[in-house]
């Protein structure tokens, strides 16, 4: 049982300083003033793992960033192709000892990536962590994350 609660201890310790940063990178010769239209590779994100309302909440979020940096949809002829590749895992939680309850989330990672659409090589990479049970902290938590790649983007040398 101690081995347990100490395995839950790191784990969480771990999953928070993970959670608590994005992650970028980027071509560092690229001109990045040049692009100004985008579309996205695929309609939505093909994560099987994720409810469809989680996934809509997920393309909202990342077309509302991406149009806030002055990037415009151009279905015919984008600068930019932009991915959408998440990763999650369905986790249960556990409170109260003695007492059984538990609390279905997700937890797991998003990665956006912004493809040269002429070169069809990638150009910038956001990667972020995150842990939701709900609509609302989904929302909440991915706009933070975002409003964190905003800073990145473009890139300033």
């Amino acid at each position: 049982m101690k081995v347990k609660f100490i395995i839950s201890i790191v784990s969480f310790l771990f999953l928070f300083t993970s959670c608590s940063s994005v992650k970028v990178d980027y071509e560092k010769h690229i001109d990045f003033s040049r692009y100004k239209t985008f579309a996205y590779i695929k309609d939505g994100i093909g994560s099987e793992k994720l409810p469809v309302k989680y996934k809509k909440i997920i393309v909202y979020e990342i077309d509302r960033f991406i149009k806030e940096e002055n990037l415009q949809p151009d279905v015919n002829h984008p600068d930019l192709l932009v991915l959408i590749e998440p990763d999650f895992h369905k986790r249960y939680d556990v409170y109260a000892p003695g007492i059984y309850h538990s609390r279905k989330s997700y937890e797991g990672s998003i990665i956006i990536k912004f493809i040269d659409a002429k070169t069809n090589r990638p150009i910038w990479t956001g990667k972020f962590y995150l842990n939701f049970s709900n609509s609302g902290q989904l929302r909440r938590y991915i706009r933070k994350k975002l409003s964190k790649l905003a800073d990145k983007y473009p890139p300033y040398y």
